[in-house]
């Protein structure tokens, strides 16, 4: 593989905008992924509530009864529940489509982005096992360690534009809109807060996955990558390592350092965002700014989806585990059932 050509690094000079949120799309293609599934574990939950056995005990327990003698009541049902095998098959086998089979899933939403996702799961698979397994151990340690902090979702969500209109995260459109309906007053708080998260979400959790590209970018061509994993290098830093664009470090640096000025108009056309780099000045409208924060969540959401998936390879069988979860639960529950203990409340009960 060429070591600066290739198809994965040239997606950071071309970062693609997100889909139009389309939520029959999306919801048409949940029902064709999980319709079989669901319609089973629906009909058989239906029909578990209204057992003889379950209707008796959730009698009881809407009575005003204390926790001690209505908690044998709630644990003879959740016991009952996981007994029922065709539930238990069903949502299993919901669960697996999430976790394991979830490609045609997760691709329909549109902070995802099918192209670059294919691509980077190529460019791993191309890897050498050793190298492929080492990279998994890697790109695990730097997950593990961004646990704590704060993530893409967090930012987003603490936007104030997001707060106090409710938007649709998804909807590009609804967001361009609620801020073309904003007051000058408004429009001006309320776009400095959106382009300070999105200089946060550039030095967070995009950086992080710059990192791990730059990592795997290193193991691929049997280059050292120690001090990459130690040093906290700026977004600069790893863009320019990795040959890449540099334009999302020139918008983090002006908004950090105060150098972003808002011109208001009269109308969308005439609301711009400038951002003065050291070299040069850079005039976005403020669609183009938004753009831009779109095609960030789009390649941050898709990194991170596919080095999660990567980690996950290779690991025990997730149906096996949720059976032994399952079995486990099951076995605590007869367990509790046939207690000293569970006789004291049953007796307490009477």
């Amino acid at each position: 593989m060429a070591k600066d050509d290739d198809l994965l690094f040239k997606f950071l000079k071309s970062r693609k905008i997100v889909k139009e949120y389309d939520s029959k799309k999306i919801g048409t293609n949940l029902r064709n992924h999980f319709e079989p599934y669901y319609t089973s574990l629906k009909t058989e939950y239906a029909k578990f509530k209204k057992s003889k056995f379950v209707v008796e005990r959730l009698k009881y327990l809407k009575k005003d009864t204390p926790i001690i003698s209505g908690f044998p009541k709630a644990i003879e049902i959740l016991n009952q529940l996981l007994k029922n095998q065709t539930l238990m098959d069903n949502f299993i086998k919901i669960l697996e489509l999430l976790l394991i089979e979830n490609e045609n899933l997760i691709l329909i939403f549109p902070v995802f982005d099918r192209e670059l996702y294919y691509t980077l799961f190529g460019f791993y698979r191309e890897l050498p096992d050793t190298s492929k397994n080492y990279a998994k151990k890697e790109i695990e340690f730097l997950l593990n360690s961004l646990k704590d902090r704060i993530n893409a979702n967090t930012i987003i969500k603490s936007m104030l534009i997001y707060q106090k209109l409710s938007l649709n995260f998804f909807n590009r459109k609804d967001l361009i809109k609620s801020f073309e309906n904003l007051e000058t007053k408004d429009y001006e708080q309320h776009i400095s807060d959106f382009a300070l998260k999105f200089a946060q979400l550039i030095e967070g959790p995009l950086k992080a996955n710059l990192k791990i590209l730059l990592i795997l970018k290193k193991i691929t061509n049997n280059e050292d990558h120690k001090d990459f994993i130690k040093k906290n290098y700026s977004v600069g830093s790893i863009l320019y390592f990795l040959r890449a664009d540099q334009t999302l470090s020139k918008y983090r640096n002006a908004i950090f350092h105060h150098q972003i000025l808002v011109k208001d108009g009269i109308n969308m056309d005439n609301r711009e965002i400038v951002l003065n780099d050291r070299k040069k000045q850079i005039t976005l409208t403020l669609e183009e700014f938004i753009d831009e924060f779109y095609k960030t969540i789009t390649f941050n959401f898709t990194c991170t989806l596919v080095f999660l998936l990567i980690t996950l390879m290779s690991k025990p069988s997730i149906k096996d585990t949720l059976n032994q979860i399952f079995e486990f639960i099951k076995d605590a529950i007869d367990k509790i059932l046939n207690t000293t203990f569970g006789d004291l409340m049953e007796k307490k009960e009477n």
